[in-house]
């Protein structure tokens, strides 16, 4: 009799081994196969924050139109973020600066993601600085062009 309760014992115990070795063959691993930030699924190493086929866990797919950004499906891909709907270049967008509520004022600019000011004799114009004594797109006033063959001196195109 012993010995086949050793036997049952023995089975139940390579049942349950089988079965979470298939468990674990599921779940993303960390492997000293892949670089540090990467992740083993089934077919190789990924990025799960990056990879559009692998985004957020292994074999996790986003739609055609989508990117993955920090682990999951969205609209928008870097350096673009999503902001109330829309994406937004949260590095030079004036009015999502660094992130989506943070505005700069009418005179400063976005720039890495940071509201600064202008370097004088130049001003804001759109997203940008620019110089509106010699800008040739910016001549005198912001969004003002001067003719392919005109300069812009001293703030009127020539």
């Amino acid at each position: 009799m012993n010995s086949h309760r050793g036997l049952k014992t023995g089975i139940i115990f390579l049942g349950l081994a089988g079965a979470l070795a298939a468990a674990c063959s599921q779940d993303p691993v960390v492997s000293a196969d892949c670089k540090y930030g990467m992740t083993t699924c089934k077919d190789g190493c990924f990025d799960l924050n990056l990879d559009e086929k692998h985004c957020g866990e292994c074999n996790t797919a986003c739609k055609k139109d989508e990117s993955c950004l920090n682990g999951q499906c969205g609209i928008c891909s870097l350096p673009t973020q999503e902001c109330y709907g829309t994406c937004e270049d949260l590095l030079k967008n004036p009015d999502h600066c660094g992130g989506c509520p943070i505005q700069c004022s009418k005179e400063q600019v976005c720039n890495d993601g940071k509201c600064a000011a202008c370097p004088s004799p130049e001003k804001r114009c759109g997203w940008y600085c620019a110089n509106t004594l010699t800008d040739p797109l910016h001549c005198g006033e912001c969004m003002h062009d001067c003719a392919k063959d005109q300069k812009c001196v001293n703030g009127r195109c020539e």
